[in-house]
C-alpha cells in the first residue's frame, strides 16, 4: 500500500509532504468446536516506512518499523436468525499527520473489546446489531482544541472510550428500505499529553441517532427522508452547544435503465446548529443551512 499526502503552510507551520509505504501478511483461522460455536483467530505482520519531507526547511525525516496485530473472536449461533459474538483486536497504525513543528506523530496504538448480538431476517435482506465496546488507545491525531482549523495535529495522549451501538439496515418490504442507528459514547483521557487534551472529547455528544428510509412508489419513483440528531456538547472553554435534529428529504426518478435524476433537500426545516464550539467569540462553526442539490447519473 502506498499513501501520499501534503500539508500547506499555516500560522508558522512549514510546508511538508508525507509518503507512507506499507506491506503486510495476514492469516485467519476459524474452528468449529461444535456446529453452533465458531472460534476465530487471526493476525497481521506489517512492515511500514514513512518519509516526511519539509520543503521549506529542506529536511527529510524517515521512520520504519515492523509490527504484529492480532484478532480473536467467538461467534455462537442461537438459532438460524440470531448470533452472539465477542471479539478482541489490537491496533497499531502509523500516522502521516505532523505536529506544529512539522514532525511526524507517533503511531497510534491500542486495543478494542466488543460483545454483541446480531440478527438476520428475510434471507439476510434485513440485519440488526446491538453491541457494547471498549476502546483504549494512545497517540490518536486530532485537531488542536484551541484551533480546529489548524493544518497540524496533536496526539491526544491515552484515552478510553466505552459505548453502546444499535443498528438496523435493510429491507422491511421489497419496496421499503431502512437504515437506523443509535450510539451512546462515554469517553475520557486517562493520561493527557497536553493541557487541553480533554477538548476533543468535550466536543463529542454522548447520544447520537440517525434514521433514513426510502420507499418505491413505483418502479421509477423512489422517495425518502431521514433524521440526524445529537445531544448537547461543550468546548474546553465551557461553551455549550445545544442538541439538535435535522431532517433531510429526497426523491429519485429512474428515467430509463441507464439514466436517473435525484433531488435532495438537506436540513429541510432550516435548523440552526453548531457542529463545533470554542470560546465566546472564536472557533464556533455552524452547520449547513437548508440547501437543495440535484444529481443526474448515467450508468454505462
Amino acid at each position: 500500500m502506498h499513501y501520499n499526502r501534503s500539508q500547506t503552510a499555516n500560522k508558522g507551520y512549514s510546508v511538508s509532504e508525507q509518503t507512507l509505504k506499507e506491506a503486510g501478511i495476514y492469516s485467519k483461522l476459524t474452528l468449529r468446536l461444535i456446529p453452533s460455536l465458531a472460534v476465530i483467530m487471526g493476525g497481521r505482520f506489517s512492515h511500514w516506512e514513512i518519509e516526511n519531507q519539509n520543503k521549506l526547511k529542506h529536511t527529510n525525516d524517515q521512520k520504519s518499523d515492523k509490527t504484529f496485530t492480532g484478532y480473536a473472536g467467538l461467534v455462537f449461533d442461537i438459532d438460524n436468525n440470531h448470533s452472539l459474538y465477542g471479539s478482541y483486536s489490537s491496533l497499531y497504525r502509523p500516522q502521516t499527520e505532523v505536529d506544529k513543528a512539522g514532525n511526524l506523530l507517533k503511531p497510534r496504538q491500542g486495543q478494542q473489546f466488543e460483545i454483541g448480538i446480531k440478527g438476520s431476517y428475510f434471507g439476510d435482506r434485513l440485519t440488526t446489531r446491538l453491541s457494547a465496546y471498549q476502546l483504549e488507545d494512545k497517540n490518536a491525531a486530532a485537531s488542536p482544541a484551541n484551533d480546529p482549523k489548524a493544518n497540524y495535529r496533536v496526539a491526544i495522549g491515552k484515552r478510553k472510550m466505552r459505548g453502546i451501538e444499535a443498528e438496523i439496515i435493510g429491507e422491511i418490504t421489497p419496496e421499503w428500505n431502512i437504515s437506523a442507528g443509535y450510539s451512546y459514547l462515554q469517553s475520557h483521557i486517562t493520561k493527557a499529553s497536553t493541557k487541553r487534551d480533554d477538548g476533543i472529547f468535550l466536543l463529542m455528544p454522548k447520544h447520537s441517532f440517525n434514521l433514513f428510509s426510502t420507499y418505491a412508489l413505483t418502479p421509477e419513483w423512489i422517495v425518502g427522508g431521514g433524521i440526524n440528531a445529537v445531544s448537547h456538547f461543550k468546548s474546553v472553554a465551557g461553551i455549550q452547544a445545544k442538541g439538535y435534529a435535522t431532517v433531510d428529504l429526497m426523491a429519485r426518478y429512474q428515467i430509463n435503465d441507464k439514466f436517473s435524476a435525484q433531488l435532495n433537500l438537506n436540513n429541510a426545516f432550516n435548523r440552526h446548529y453548531y457542529t463545533r464550539v470554542g470560546s465566546a467569540n472564536t472557533f464556533n462553526i455552524p452547520g449547513e443551512e437548508r440547501n437543495v442539490s440535484a444529481t443526474f447519473r448515467y450508468r454505462f
